[in-house]
């Protein structure tokens, strides 16, 4: 089986972030991959090794801070 988790951000989510995504890759799920959508890149650096599952998904947040709605939808 197959996993997607979708994790909705804002620019000052960088320590949440990472312990969410290493609570993610420390389940050991064969298949899956995490979607990021808005915040910085930064911290794809924390996890080069499994880069490969990470995608990140820019959001400009100066259009409206913290949209949440819209990010939900482009997520899906």
């Amino acid at each position: 089986m197959d996993f997607s988790f979708g994790i909705i951000t804002s620019v000052h989510t960088q320590q949440y972030l990472e312990n969410t995504i290493r609570s993610i890759i420390d389940q050991n799920i064969e298949n899956y991959e995490i979607l990021v959508i808005g915040g910085k890149n930064t911290f794809l650096n924390s996890f080069r090794e499994d880069k490969h599952f990470i995608r990140h998904i820019k959001f400009d947040e100066d259009v409206k801070k913290k949209w949440i709605t819209r990010k939900k939808n482009i997520i899906i």
